[in-house]
């Protein structure tokens, strides 16, 4: 017999996640991307995630449109985006407004790429137009980063 921690777990544990990393070609931090992405997916496919992975890093308005198409033809639970550097609000708007899903930002731990700092500008705008999201801030090898996911 199964109590209620445990269905919750289960079904969390299968959750559908659209997973890319944005970066800027202007700031710090986008040559990290392709590592990030796939330390990162290996985590979340590890823990048991459904993992729709962007088939590459999104640079610009095209790479988003692109990928933000792409996964609109999924059965998404979640939207999880990974900040490998400062993007301009019309990245994370293609997103947003091309799928209707919860957003989760992702934040990583190097001071000089302004991830944290995108992460919360663009939750604050989230936040005045009701959208709902959540972020967390770690590495894929960080277990508070998984267990808050």
């Amino acid at each position: 017999m199964f109590n209620i921690e445990d269905m919750g777990a289960m079904i969390i544990s299968r959750a559908k996640i659209g997973f890319g990393v944005v970066a800027s070609r202007f700031e710090s931090g986008g040559e990290r991307s392709d590592d990030l992405a796939l330390r990162a997916k290996d985590m979340l496919e590890g823990a048991g995630y459904e993992v729709c992975m962007a088939e590459k890093t999104v640079w610009d308005a095209a790479d988003a449109l692109s990928e933000a198409s792409r996964f609109a033809k999924e059965d998404l639970d979640v939207l999880l985006v990974l900040h490998a550097s400062w993007v301009l609000d019309s990245l994370q708007y293609l997103f947003v407004n091309t799928l209707n899903v919860p957003m989760l930002m992702w934040a990583v731990p190097y001071t000089e790429t302004f991830s944290l700092g995108c992460v919360q500008h663009f939750g604050s705008i989230l936040s005045q137009q009701g959208i709902p999201y959540d972020f967390v801030y770690g590495l894929p090898e960080d277990k508070e980063l998984q267990n808050e996911l």
